[in-house]
């Protein structure tokens, strides 16, 4: 997968790949020089992650083969575990927790509320109309209390973690099919923080285009999500098959003329990819 931006570099730069994010210069192009210090011009230049404008071109991408689009979170990342759920739900409650343990007073609001709250106001965090303090501050209101600025820090750094996870098997799925010459797309509601923790993650280097909500202004299940990732693929709508974890996203994919799957596992999407390659092929 080659990623350039289109300013000159000059000498020896030319054609140098990248051995930290994966980025290389295409011909005429900045060229990424590892942790993100890209050179060009005799310039040094610094990008957080993969550039932000650069534009994914397929390399070695089969046209026999179905052009697949992936979800992240569930199906290649990993959801929050309930660990990670409850340490969220004990940094939200803050000082009421010891007051709660040692009296009859009731707690503020239950876990069940908070997690309804936490997933309910998300999409606009996800299409980066926001950042961290303003999601929690939207959360906090939500539930009937106020954050502290180092409850907010922490909450955040903790929602950011909680995401870290990642399914080994399936990168080695994800390696087996980007091998094989799979057109590869991926689609990821995310918001703009988690984002550049995953904007640097080596496998993402799989994927010919790679589309994060909080980049688009948009989060899935928006028709205007699926049509942007096909545009990036270069793939009519109607040929392009969306696998993602939740049934709302797939809805919405549906809508917008893409085949849709519902992920449950490795074992059924191996099954399911077999089989849509078989009639790819004789179609």
């Amino acid at each position: 997968m080659l990623y350039s931006r289109t300013v000159s570099c000059e000498g020896a730069l030319g054609g140098v790949p990248c051995v930290g994010d994966g980025v290389v210069c295409a011909g005429q192009s900045d060229v990424c020089v590892g942790d993100g210090v890209v050179k060009g011009r005799g310039e040094v230049r610094r990008y957080t992650g993969v550039m932000k404008d650069a534009q994914p071109t397929a390399a070695g991408s089969d046209a026999t083969l179905p052009p697949l689009l992936f979800d992240c979170f569930g199906v290649f990342a990993c959801l929050q575990d309930p660990e990670s759920e409850q340490r969220l739900y004990q940094l939200a409650l803050g000082a009421a927790v010891p007051l709660a343990e040692n009296t009859e007073v009731a707690l503020p609001f239950t876990f069940e509320r908070f997690a309804e709250v936490y997933r309910g106001v998300r999409k606009p965090y996800d299409a980066g109309e926001w950042l961290g303090p303003d999601y929690w501050k939207v959360v906090s209101q939500q539930l009937g209390t106020t954050f502290t600025p180092e409850q907010v820090d922490a909450l955040i750094a903790e929602d950011l973690y909680s995401w870290r996870r990642v399914d080994e098997s399936m990168l080695g799925y994800l390696a087996e099919l980007s091998a094989a010459g799979y057109p590869l797309g991926l689609l990821s509601n995310i918001p703009v923080e988690l984002a550049e923790v995953f904007r640097t993650k080596p496998w993402l280097q799989h994927f010919d285009s790679i589309t994060w909500s909080c980049d688009l202004g948009a989060a899935k299940p928006d028709v205007r999500t699926f049509e942007h990732a096909a545009e990036q693929m270069g793939v009519p709508v109607e040929e392009l098959t969306f696998i993602d974890d939740t049934q709302e996203n797939c809805d919405g994919a549906a809508i917008a003329g893409l085949r849709a799957h519902l992920f449950v596992g490795e074992g059924e999407l191996r099954e399911f990819i077999a089989e849509l390659t078989e009639g790819y092929q004789s179609g």
